[in-house]
Order: structure tokens, then sequence, then C-alpha cells
């Protein structure tokens, strides 16, 4: 009854928290642990692939929510050493409704990939456009 789910990302964390958590936890799951192979999201795609504005994405609303005097500033929420970022994702993690959850850093995200940083677009997750 104890589930471990692999997730690529989240973007809004909608279809998430209603969809497949909800019918995890209905079918008698007792623990439901969330791992996603990327960092929080947070700045939409700028290539309008996935979410058209920051307001949509989960990251954001739990920064906003936490402190929004402070959402301009997002550089603590970037760093996972920081308090910032696990208090965001802790309200996430509160929002999906999961046991627990935790993401790969940026670098582990890009080493799993297996290509040098260089080659990729990682806007999404940092603000870079490299």
């Amino acid at each position: 009854n104890r589930i471990v789910l692999c997730e690529d990302s989240i973007v809004r964390g909608t279809q998430l928290r209603n969809l497949t958590l909800v019918k995890l936890w209905d079918a008698g799951a007792t623990e439901v642990h969330v791992r996603v192979a990327c960092p929080p999201l947070m700045f939409p795609c700028i290539y309008n692939l996935s979410t058209r504005s920051a307001d949509e994405l989960a990251a954001r609303r739990a920064i906003r929510d936490l402190d929004a005097e402070d959402a301009g500033d997002l550089t603590p929420c970037l760093d996972e050493s920081t308090r910032q970022y696990r208090d965001m994702v802790e309200w996430i993690r509160r929002d999906i409704k999961a046991t627990s959850l935790s993401y790969l850093t940026l670098e582990e995200m890009v080493g799993a990939i297996g290509l040098p940083h260089s080659d990729l677009c990682t806007y999404c997750w940092n603000g870079c456009r490299d």
C-alpha cells in the first residue's frame, strides 16, 4: 500500500492532485511518495510548448502564497539548499496531497540526460537563455 510515483514534471499540479493521487488514495494507498525527474518549473516555456503564464506553475503559486512580498526574487527558490526552496517544495507537496515530494536538481537532470548542458534548453528551470 506504499507507493512511489515517478513523474516527469509537475507543471500546474492539478492533474497529479485531482486525478492520479486521488485514485491512489481511494484505492487504499497508505503512503504516496512523489519523485520528479526535473527541478521545479519556475518559468513559462519561451517556445510556448507548455504554460503560457508563470501564474499557472505550481512552484510560482507556492512562492506567491508563501511570501507574496518577495515573489519577484526567485533566486533563493532556485537553490535546493535554501529554506525558501524547501518551503516551496513542502507547499507543493501539501497542495498535491502527497506523503513526500522530491525533485532532481538541475545538475542531476542534465547528468541523467547525458548531453552537455550547452546543448539543452533549461529556461523553464533557471530562467537563463543559455
